[in-house]
């Protein structure tokens, strides 16, 4: 798969996105009528953690929650202040990505290890679990995750996240 083949999966999905930021939106909202006025708050720390769909399957599964066990809140009553929803598994996911990240830079002698900004979490420790088991030949490189194949102008090296043993090769 090369740039364009990703660019056009995007524009595809670009509708679909709008409108789950519309849902989001509104599920928002309704969080923030049953809690009193209280705002949900997306801190972007956490964007590359979540992405938009499981923010939104996060707060739904909250939404559905509150419904369940209506809290005495007067409307109103809380407007002003802002509430943040985390996640344990965010912060074990982090835990777990720093030590793949360790192990493979260690294990394939790598000068750094990073990926672009529009490579999850999730797939970040995918890409580094695949690297530290099936270890190739990249000693002394600056080591880029990606979604596809290439060589930066600064000569970091580029794979793609979802990268196979023996891809390069065909």
């Amino acid at each position: 798969m090369d740039v364009h083949h990703h660019w056009s999966k995007f524009f595809e999905r670009l509708p679909s996105y709008l409108d789950l930021q519309r849902k989001l939106m509104l599920l928002e909202d309704q969080i923030s009528r049953l809690w009193g006025g209280i705002r949900v708050v997306y801190t972007e720390e956490l964007q590359p953690v979540l992405t938009l769909e499981g923010y939104f399957s996060v707060l739904d599964v909250f939404h559905r929650r509150l419904l369940h066990s209506r809290a005495p809140f007067h409307p109103q009553s809380l407007q002003g202040l802002q509430m943040t929803l985390n996640s344990d598994r965010m912060e074990q996911l982090k835990v777990v990505e720093e030590q793949l990240i360790h192990a493979s830079t260690e294990k394939l002698a790598l000068v750094k290890l990073y990926k672009e900004p529009s490579v999850s979490t999730w797939q970040k420790v995918a890409c580094s679990e695949g690297l530290t088991l099936h270890p190739q030949l990249a000693l002394h490189v600056h080591l880029c995750m990606s979604h596809f194949y290439s060589v930066l102008q600064d000569g970091d090296l580029c794979i793609p996240w979802d990268w196979k043993d023996g891809d390069a090769v065909k």
